[in-house]
C-alpha cells in the first residue's frame, strides 16, 4: 500500500470552504487495495451451496453470421465485485465477475457443431462487467447494483474479433430481463439492523478516485496507485446528489488511515441535531427547520427553532413578601403568536464546533400585593459541542460545560405604574436569586435535554452498501469543519491476516500448504475446511482434510464424476479472532485444457485455454513439421490463440494437429487436438443404435440424402466398423469424445468431424446436427 502526500490538515482546511459531498447525504471512502481484500474475503466467506444462479439455457447469436453460442444448464456464481485497473493508464473502476460452475456451451454454425465445452470453476469462462458509472438502490434492506448502464459486458469464451463483447451484451440483456426480479439488479449486500437506524440508505453511486499526487500523471496502474473506492449515499427521502467538479480525496496519508466517512452538513442537522430540538421543550414540543447560512455556495445549514417552549421557573421565596413573578413559559421560536415575546434558537457549525445559541426576550407580569406591574426578561446562552468517537464504533455529541451567556431581569417603569421602592431597593438581590435558582436552572435543564437527545450513531448501515461484513471500519477521529468527517481504518480483524493465495488449486491425492501473512502469526492460526456442493447440488463425503495447526491440506485420492471438488478453508487467529478465507479447487489433472478437441478452418484462429494447477508457466508445443502457430493472448490470461495456417494443398481436406502444453516448472503435460478443415466437406451425422453403446454414422448430401461411406476412428476411445459406420463405445465412457473420418463417392469426397456422443439422442448438440435447434427461428437471444 503506497503512502501519498494528502495531509489531514489540508483536507480539513479544504472542507471549510464548502460541503464536499456534492449534495449526497453521506460519502464513504475506502483504500482500494484493502477494500478489494475485504470484498474477496466477504465473497469466499459467503460462498455456499446457495451462492449460485439458476441454470441458464440460452442461445446467443453472433451478428451477421449463422454462428451461435448455446448455453445448456450453465450455472453462474453470485457475482464478485472488485475495483481494478483495466490496463495501465486507465482509471480504476468497478468490475463485476460471475464464475461458471457447471453446464455446457456449444458453438455451432447452422447445423455444424464446432465444439462442445463442459464448464467447470477451474477453467471458466467468466462473465465480466465493467461499470465506469456504478449506481444502485436499497429496497427492504437489500442493496442492488444496477448493471443496465454497463458499457463493457464481456463473456470470456473467445479471443476472436468482438465475439466476447457480442455474447456478453446478450447475456447482460438476459440477466436483466429473464432472471428473477432479485437478479435483474445484482444483490451485492444486505443492510443489517435497519430497525430504528438513523441512516436508511435509499440510493447510491460508486466511483474510484485517484490520489492527488497522481492526478497529473499517467501512472495509474495497480502497481503504483491504491486509489480510493468512494460510495456516495442518498438517505431515505433524499434525492441522489451530483458529481463534484473537483472531488476531494478524503483519506489522509498520515497515521495509517484507510477510510473516511463524511456526513453532509445538512444531513447532520436534519438526522442528528434535530432530534435534540424535538425533546428540548417541556411545555411545547420543539420543532425546527433548516435554513442555509448565507455564506455563498458553501451549502452549510443552520437549524432554527420554529416552535417549542420550556416551563417557567417554579415559585421561590423572595426577600420581599407578597412578590410573585409570572413567567409561565420561555419560548424557543423566533415569534410566539399570542404572547408578547421573541426568541431565536439556532444550531450551526462554527470553528469545528457545534454552536448552540439561544437569545430571548419576554415581557412578564409582576404581582406585588394586590397590584400588577411589568418587567422584561432577556437571556442569551451560547454552548459549544464537539463530536467524539465512543469506542471505535460510534460517534457522540459532547456538550461542554463552558457555556457563556447572560440573563437580565428589568422592571418596566411607567410613571403611573411604577414598582414601589420596597421592591426596587431589593431588585438586584431579587433578580439574582430568581435567575440563579429559577431561570438559569430551567434554561440549563432544557439545554441538557437537548444534548441528551442528540443520539449517538454508528456507521454500520453506510458501510453495508459495499460490505456484507457490516462492522468494517474502526472509527478513530471526528471533525466538523463544515460537514462531519470521521477518519478511521478498515477493521484490523479483517485485514490483520491474509491467506497468501485465496483461490488455490491442487491435484487429487496431493497436499497443499496454506501460508499466512504476516508469517509471525502462523503459530496462532487454527485452520478448518468444509465442502461445497457439486454440480448436482450434493455434498461429497470425502472432501479432504486439513491440519488445524499447520494448514496443510490433503486432497482426496478420488473425485466424483464432475472431475473437480471445491472446499472453503477458514483461518482464525486465536488471540485476536481475526479471520480470513480461501476457496480451494481440487482437480484430476495437473494441467487443464479447454476444449480437449475442436475444429477450426484453415487460415482461421481459435482460442485455447490451458492452466497449471500450481499456476506455473506453460509452454505450448506444436509438431515440428507444421505451418500452424500458437501465441499467448494479449488480453486474457491462460489463453493461447491457435492458427493452423494455410491449406497444405488443394487435395488435402483436413489435418489433425496435437498441441502439447508443458509446465516449465514440473514437466507435467496435457494435450489438445485440433481438427483443421477445408470447406466443402461432407456433413456427417449419427443415430443412436438399438444396442446400448452403439451409434450408426452416415454422411448427408446438400439435399439431405443419407450417404454411405468408409469409416475410420481418428481420435478417442471405442471402435468403428469400416464398412457399416457402426461405432461401439468403450463401456467405461458414457459420453465419448471422438474424431471420425468418412470416405464417400468411392473416395472422391470426405468428411471429418468431432463428436461428443449422446446416448439419449436428445441433447442440444444432436438436435443442432439434425437441423432441429429450438432457436432456428433466427431471433437473437433465444431462451429454451
Amino acid at each position: 500500500m503506497k503512502s501519498l502526500a494528502n495531509a489531514k490538515s489540508k483536507i480539513l482546511e479544504k472542507m471549510k470552504e464548502g460541503s464536499v459531498t456534492a449534495e449526497w447525504d453521506a460519502v464513504v471512502s475506502y483504500n482500494r487495495e484493502m477494500a478489494n481484500h475485504v470484498l474477496i474475503q466477504d465473497y469466499v466467506d459467503q460462498f455456499s451451496n446457495s451462492g449460485w444462479y439458476a441454470p441458464i439455457n440460452y442461445t446467443a447469436h453472433l451478428r451477421g453470421t449463422q454462428d451461435r453460442l448455446d448455453f445448456v444448464d450453465v450455472v453462474l456464481s453470485e457475482p464478485l465485485i472488485s475495483f481494478v485497473s483495466q490496463e495501465v493508464y486507465i482509471k480504476p473502476t468497478l468490475r463485476v465477475t460471475w464464475f461458471a460452475k457447471s453446464g455446457t456451451i456449444i458453438s455451432s454454425h447452422g447445423d455444424d457443431v464446432r465444439y462442445e465445452n463442459v464448464l467447470n470453476p477451474l477453467m471458466g469462462p467468466t462473465l465480466v462487467a465493467i461499470l465506469p458509472v456504478s449506481s444502485g438502490d436499497v429496497e427492504e434492506s437489500k442493496v442492488y447494483l444496477d448493471i443496465s448502464g454497463s458499457s463493457d459486458f464481456v463473456f470470456n469464451f473467445s479471443a476472436v474479433g468482438d465475439e466476447n463483447e457480442q455474447v456478453g451484451s446478450q447475456l447482460q440483456a438476459y440477466l436483466i430481463q429473464k432472471l428473477s426480479d432479485e437478479h435483474q439488479r445484482i444483490v451485492i449486500s444486505e443492510i443489517v439492523n435497519t430497525e430504528g437506524s438513523i441512516w436508511k440508505p435509499e440510493s447510491f453511486k460508486i466511483d474510484v478516485l485517484v490520489p492527488p499526487a497522481l492526478r497529473e500523471t499517467r501512472m495509474l496502474d495497480d502497481a503504483v496507485n491504491d486509489g480510493a473506492v468512494v460510495v456516495s449515499i442518498a438517505l431515505e427521502g433524499s434525492s441522489p446528489g451530483g458529481v463534484p467538479v473537483e472531488p476531494l480525496y478524503m483519506i489522509p496519508s498520515e497515521e495509517g488511515f484507510t477510510s473516511a466517512i463524511v456526513i453532509r452538513n445538512k444531513a447532520l442537522m436534519d438526522k442528528i441535531i434535530q432530534k435534540g430540538f424535538a425533546k428540548m421543550g417541556n411545555e411545547i414540543s420543539g420543532a425546527s427547520t433548516l435554513e442555509p447560512i448565507a455564506l455563498g455556495n458553501k451549502e452549510f445549514y443552520q437549524l432554527k427553532a420554529i416552535d417549542g417552549a420550556i416551563k417557567g421557573p417554579k415559585e421561590i421565596k423572595f426577600p420581599v413578601d407578597d412578590l410573585t413573578f409570572n413567567i409561565s413559559s420561555m419560548y424557543l421560536a423566533m415569534e410566539s403568536p399570542g404572547f408578547n415575546g421573541r426568541s431565536r434558537f439556532t444550531c450551526s457549525i462554527i470553528d469545528d464546533s457545534l454552536m448552540i445559541e439561544w437569545n430571548g426576550y419576554k415581557e412578564f407580569s409582576i404581582q406585588y400585593g394586590q397590584a400588577t406591574y411589568w418587567g422584561e426578561l432577556n437571556w442569551k446562552k451560547e454552548l459549544k459541542g464537539k463530536f467524539l468517537i465512543e469506542g471505535d464504533t460510534e460517534v457522540s455529541l459532547s456538550v461542554g460545560d463552558d457555556s457563556t451567556g447572560s440573563v437580565l431581569l428589568v422592571p418596566v417603569g411607567f410613571i403611573e405604574n411604577q414598582l414601589p421602592y420596597t421592591v426596587l431597593d431589593y431588585w438586584n438581590d431579587i433578580s439574582e436569586l430568581y435567575i440563579e435558582n429559577g431561570i438559569e436552572v430551567e434554561i440549563d435543564d432544557a439545554l441538557q435535554r437537548f444534548a441528551a437527545h442528540v443520539p449517538d450513531f454508528n456507521t454500520f448501515a453506510l458501510n453495508n452498501i459495499l460490505f456484507k461484513n457490516h462492522d468494517v471500519v474502526s472509527l478513530k477521529e471526528a471533525y466538523t469543519p463544515g460537514d462531519l468527517v470521521v477518519f478511521g481504518n478498515i477493521r484490523p480483524q479483517l485485514t490483520a491476516i491474509q491467506i497468501d493465495d485465496p483461490l488455490p488449486k491442487v491435484i487429487k491425492g496431493q497436499t497443499y500448504q496454506f501460508t499466512i501473512t504476516p508469517t509471525a502469526s502462523a503459530p496462532q492460526i487454527k485452520w478448518a475446511v468444509e465442502p461445497l456442493a457439486d454440480s448436482k447440488g450434493l455434498l461429497v463425503a470425502n472432501f479432504g482434510s486439513i491440519d488445524e495447526r499447520t494448514g496443510l491440506y490433503t486432497a482426496p485420492a478420488e473425485l466424483g464424476e464432475d472431475g473437480f471438488l471445491q472446499v472453503k478453508v477458514t483461518a482464525i487467529h486465536e488471540q485476536s479472532e481475526a479471520k480470513c478465507f480461501a476457496l480451494l479447487t481440487v482437480s484430476n489433472q495437473s494441467i487443464l485444457v479447454s476444449p480437449e478437441m475442436f475444429k477450426v478452418s484453415f487460415n482461421a484462429e481459435f482460442p485455447v485455454r490451458a492452466m497449471a494447477h500450481d499456476k506455473s508457466p506453460l509452454k505450448p508445443v506444436l509438431p515440428t513439421d507444421t505451418d500452424g502457430k500458437i501465441v499467448a493472448s494479449e488480453t486474457e490470461m491462460n489463453v493461447w490463440i491457435y492458427s493452423p495456417g494455410p491449406r497444405p494443398a488443394p487435395s488435402v481436406g483436413y489435418k489433425l494437429e496435437t498441441i502439447e502444453f508443458k509446465s516449465e516448472s514440473n514437466g507435467s503435460t496435457n494435450t489438445v487436438v485440433a481438427l483443421c478443415l477445408a470447406s466443402g466437406l461432407i456433413l456427417m451425422k449419427y443415430d443412436v443404435g438399438d444396442k446400448p453403446g452403439t451409434y450408426e454414422f452416415y454422411g448427408e448430401s446438400a439435399t439431405g440424402n443419407r450417404k454411405k461411406g468408409k469409416w475410420t476412428l481418428l481420435e478417442g476411445p471405442g471402435v468403428i466398423d469400416y464398412e457399416t459406420g457402426i461405432y461401439t463405445a468403450d463401456p467405461e465412457v458414457s459420453e465419448p469424445l471422438i474424431i471420425v473420418h468418412g470416405l464417400f463417392n468411392d473416395g472422391e469426397d470426405i468428411g471429418v468431424d468431432v463428436f461428443k456422443l449422446d446416448p439419449t439422442g436428445k441433447s442440444l448438440a444432436t438436435l443442432i446436427r439434425h437441423g432441429k435447434h429450438p432457436g432456428n427461428i433466427g431471433t437473437p437471444g433465444d431462451e429454451y
